[in-house]
């Protein structure tokens, strides 16, 4: 038996669903873990190759003063400056 109290019932939710104007693109792009490896390899070559040609430098220069000391002798006296101030 259905009455007239349980036809009449009120909504507990209601949805509106209406179109916007405007538009919202999102994109999201996610790198593989080889392409991460790829991308951490390319950068730590770049930093090797820096850091060789600082040492290259640094080797050459020391190359050649040592080579200056070799070929010409150098004598030096230790002078202790500490001693002459009164």
């Amino acid at each position: 038996m259905v009455t007239d109290a349980s036809l009449h019932t009120t909504p507990y939710v209601q949805f509106y669903l209406r179109k916007s104007s405007f538009s919202h693109t999102i994109e999201k792009k996610v790198e593989k873990f080889d392409e991460f490896l790829a991308y951490i390899g390319g950068f730590v070559a770049s930093l090797i190759a820096i850091v060789g040609f600082i040492f290259s430098y640094i080797n050459r220069t020391m190359l050649s003063v040592n080579i200056a000391n070799k070929l010409y002798s150098f004598y030096r006296k230790n002078i202790d400056y500490s001693q002459n101030k009164k």
